[in-house]
């Protein structure tokens, strides 16, 4: 007699009602925060096989300290998480996730911040 098959993480993903790795998700951007625009890529994420969020994009002008979107349940990290990124001024920046999903540009200039380097194990 054979064992069933483990189901793979793409069948996993479906069933908690996550779309595995495809057309990246574009959140609602808050506190005057938006896409900086072509030729830049748009602010979005995704999910790979395994739990990998991968978020992307340049936005701008909003407010520091203040949250630009909210990632949902299940695209979200166990533990705050600080990402290095690229402000406004070509000077450091940082943007932190919380565990409610809460993506907010910490520190930077709001002439710009991108997201292009984020990616974390999201909890299951």
């Amino acid at each position: 007699r054979r064992l069933a098959e483990a189901p793979d993480d793409a069948v996993l993903l479906t069933q908690r009602g996550i779309a595995p790795t495809g057309d990246w998700i574009t959140p609602d951007l808050t506190n005057g925060w938006t896409d900086f625009g072509e030729p830049y890529a748009p602010v979005g994420y995704r999910m790979h096989p395994g739990s990998l969020v991968e978020i992307q994009g340049l936005m701008k002008g909003g407010a520091m300290n203040t949250p630009a979107f909210t990632l949902p349940a299940g695209y979200r990290p166990a533990h705050r998480l600080l990402f290095p990124s690229i402000g406004g001024d070509n000077g450091a920046a940082r943007c932190d996730i919380t565990p409610d999903g809460t993506v907010i540009p910490a520190t930077g200039n709001t002439g710009y911040l991108t997201l292009d380097a984020i990616r974390f194990t999201a909890t299951r």
